[in-house]
């Protein structure tokens, strides 16, 4: 028998596809294997396939991808998986069926695991991508906080810097500025 059949009678003429739920990887076998969690079979199948990204199931029966459960809002699924993750802190998933969680952009930050979405940062306070709390930004005038670096660093040449949280911002036409200057 042909890979996704078996038989399991002697002399028999023929061999049997698979049953839905159920595949068979090897030749000449006389029973098919139920079909893992996370995955689904189709009758006559050689191979259980992995539910699509964005679903999951627990189940050893599928005989469809249309079997698959979508996943929740603020969770993600991978390919193959067997229930839905919550999205760890820092990271949100706004729609149902995510394969991702993603993380929050700059300027906001999530607390909590299993968000939909993020919250913006408050002035004087630093966000960078992937926050999980919002970081006092304590810097004199005349510096600004780098986010990369999480660090005051002194304000360049033709901007002016006012402090805390506050990035350089050009100087008013007609002026100039030097570095270091608030």
């Amino acid at each position: 028998c042909a890979v996704g059949t078996f038989n399991n009678a002697s002399g028999a003429a023929a061999c049997t596809p698979c049953l839905g739920g159920t595949y068979q990887e090897d030749e000449g076998q006389t029973a098919c294997e139920p079909c893992t969690p996370g995955h689904y079979c189709k009758q006559g199948a050689a191979a259980a396939l992995p539910c699509q990204g964005g679903t999951f199931s627990n189940e050893t029966d599928l005989q469809s991808s249309d079997q698959c459960t979508g996943g929740p809002p603020g969770a993600c699924c991978f390919a193959g998986a067997t229930e839905a993750k919550d999205c760890s802190k820092g990271t949100y998933a706004a729609d149902p069926r995510s394969q991702l969680c993603t993380a929050c952009p700059e300027g906001k930050y999530q607390g909590d695991e299993g968000a939909t979405g993020c919250n913006e940062c408050e002035p004087g306070f630093t966000c960078p991508e992937g926050s999980v709390v919002q970081i006092p930004a304590s810097c004199d005038a005349g510096t600004y906080l780098d986010i990369a670096l999480e660090l005051c660093v002194g304000c360049p040449a033709g901007s002016t810097c006012a402090g805390g949280a506050s990035q350089p911002r050009p100087c008013t036409r007609g002026g100039y500025c030097v570095a270091n200057v608030s």
